[in-house]
C-alpha cells in the first residue's frame, strides 16, 4: 500500500513539474517578467 501511494505521489509531482515548466517555456517574455515581479513580492514583501 505504501508503495502505492509513494509511486502515485512521486508520478503526480512529476506531472506537476513537467507541466509548469512547459506552460513557463510557452509564455511571453513580458509575461515572464510579470510572474518574476509577482514572484518576488510573494515570497519577499516589502
Amino acid at each position: 500500500m505504501k508503495s502505492k501511494v509513494k509511486k502515485t505521489l512521486k508520478y503526480s509531482v512529476t506531472t506537476v513539474i513537467l507541466l509548469g515548466a512547459a506552460f513557463y517555456a510557452s509564455m511571453e517574455e513580458y509575461q515572464k517578467d510579470n510572474l518574476s515581479r509577482f514572484l518576488e513580492q510573494v515570497i519577499a514583501p516589502s
